[in-house]
């Protein structure tokens, strides 16, 4: 008798703690998904304005260099000569930054964030906690911690390219 009231604490405690790394896992699922889209979200708004701006000056330098009015010819090949300066600044810093391959590589662990919720809810569905696997959940927790290595290495990786 005393053995089955043992075993019957095991099983309640089991379950509690499964249930506590579940809401825990997901929590921190739901965390790094608005984390990783507001990342994303920053470095294409970033990526989309450098890419613009050099553009943008360009295009004006062009236009300006081509423009034959008596009198202002001079102010804008000055005027054209600061764009052009700007494009080479924007040129060189965008390589440093890098904002559209991080932009990309937040995609990429968004995508790879929803996947692992979507993991943990079907899991979820239709199971009871003492039903569960705490080789599964901590399967989950490894893929989480493997998709925030993986974000962190190809930001290390991109910092350490000689281009930047």
């Amino acid at each position: 008798m005393t053995s089955n009231i043992a075993s019957n604490s095991e099983i309640k405690s089991d379950s509690s703690v499964i249930t506590a790394k579940i809401e825990l896992l997901q929590a921190k699922a739901d965390d790094a998904i608005k984390k990783v889209r507001g990342n994303r979200r920053d470095n294409r708004r970033k990526a989309s304005l450098v890419k613009l701006t050099a553009t943008f000056c360009s295009a004006t330098a062009t236009i300006l260099l081509g423009l034959k009015v008596p009198n202002l010819e001079s102010q804008f090949k000055d005027i054209a000569f600061v764009l052009t300066a700007l494009i080479t600044l924007l040129s060189a810093l965008e390589p440093f930054f890098n904002f559209r391959a991080l932009w990309v590589e937040h995609e990429i662990a968004l995508w790879k964030f929803h996947r692992l919720r979507d993991k943990i809810e079907f899991y979820l569905a239709g199971n009871k906690p003492e039903k569960m696997s705490i080789d599964e959940i901590n399967g989950f927790h490894a893929e989480f911690q493997i998709i925030w290595d993986d974000l962190s290495q190809s930001w290390i990786n991109y910092r350490k390219q000689e281009k930047s």
